[in-house]
């Protein structure tokens, strides 16, 4: 389902990150693309539900919770999952894609030759550098 083109509901313009939200199967497509919608979400089937806007360039997302997890030119937002509402937000996150432990909800940012980690409220936990010991 979708098409090439800038307009909701179906039209996707280099679409730059994906994510199915666990609990209700959602489908987020994240756009890129300046004029493309920001944020479709779909059904599974691609039944275009509806569009989250986020001012800042998209790259990636990610669900916990009943939370969506929006990584956009070095920041976090995070939204509810059901509604597309923000619920709140941070900066400093260099990278552009995302992981969430479901376990305990930390973030992971891929960034480099490095890996930031995040508390679920945004706190940085750790820098791994994915050199041997």
């Amino acid at each position: 389902w979708g098409r090439r083109g800038n307009g909701p509901p179906y039209g996707f313009n280099y679409p730059k990150g994906i994510g199915v939200d666990p609990d209700s199967r959602n489908v987020w497509v994240v756009h890129q693309e300046i004029g493309a919608p920001d944020i479709t979400v779909h059904r599974p089937s691609g039944e275009f539900l509806m569009q989250v806007l986020e001012p800042l360039r998209r790259d990636a997302v990610a669900f916990r919770d009943g939370e969506a997890f929006v990584l956009a030119s070095g920041t976090i937002t995070v939204r509810d999952a059901a509604t597309g509402a923000e619920k709140r937000r941070w900066g400093g996150v260099s990278g552009r894609n995302l992981g969430i432990d479901q376990a305990t909800g930390n973030l992971y940012v891929p960034n480099g030759n490095q890996v930031r980690v995040y508390s679920p409220t945004g706190t940085p936990l750790a820098s791994l550098s994915g050199r041997p010991a």
